[in-house]
């Protein structure tokens, strides 16, 4: 199966809402920082702002004063120059971040695979046991001032207010949830909430965060890992559609 068998269900999208997209590898062995710096000065042509991810941990003794701090360097952060492309490699896993605006699937996945290749030229034990993306949008519903609005006409998933309580719309709220899909190849991870301040005048802005693992913790084959990244995509996507309704839509065509 190539790359171009896979379709999604996902409608296409002129305004998609998306404000970062991820993708990221994980590994079935730790990877020594001393590889992670050596990949992270092999691109700093293209990602010149380098960082040390840091992990700092505390011991304290029950019924004392004495403590134990300990510092190490677990992993790079590497930002390009225009700010809009981000990976974290770190022991566990390689991530790469696009942020808005949002281009597609097909430059995601071809960037990281492009610094898998890279990466793995130095850590041969490691193999990828799972894969992650995550998608965060941001919805911005007209809203103007003194105007109704009703959450389920845009979203299937939310929360049932008291009818003691305002008809407009809430901004400050907070909805998260855990599922696994029938199949129980992926897990999911939702996370919704209101913006607010949100940041255009006369609207409401949610952000829909969504969460998509492959639940398998097996190594892969490097073929199987693209594949398996397609259909990754194709469920996320069907989870989106999942929650959102045609008046969502209408406001991304």
């Amino acid at each position: 199966m190539t790359d171009q068998d896979h379709r999604s269900d996902r409608p296409s999208y002129r305004r998609p809402p998306v404000t970062e997209a991820v993708l990221a590898l994980h590994f079935s062995a730790p990877i020594e920082f001393r590889f992670l710096d050596t990949y992270a000065n092999k691109r700093k042509s293209q990602f010149p702002r380098i960082e040390d991810i840091i992990e700092t941990t505390a011991a304290i003794k029950i019924g004392t004063a004495n403590s134990v701090t300990s510092v190490r360097k677990i992993g790079k952060k590497l930002t390009n120059q225009y700010n809009n492309r981000i990976i974290l490699a770190n022991e566990r896993q390689l991530s790469i971040s696009h942020l808005a605006p949002y281009t597609n699937w097909e430059a995601l996945i071809d960037d990281i695979r492009a610094e898998w290749s890279i990466l793995s030229r130095h850590v041969s034990l490691s193999r990828i046991t799972k894969l992650s993306t995550r998608y965060i949008n941001r919805i911005d519903i007209p809203a103007p001032v003194g105007s109704v609005i009703d959450m389920t006409q845009y979203f299937l998933i939310g929360l049932t207010l008291p009818s003691l309580t305002s008809h407009n719309f809430v901004s400050t709220f907070y909805i998260n949830c855990n599922l696994q899909d029938r199949d129980n190849i992926v897990s999911y991870t939702i996370n919704m909430s209101g913006v607010n301040p949100p940041p255009l005048i006369d609207h409401i802005s949610v952000i829909l965060d969504i969460d998509c693992a492959t639940v398998d913790n097996t190594p892969l084959r490097d073929d199987r890992v693209w594949e398996l990244a397609w259909d990754l995509r194709d469920r996320k996507n069907a989870m989106f559609e999942s929650c959102i309704t045609d008046a969502t839509r209408a406001l991304f065509r």
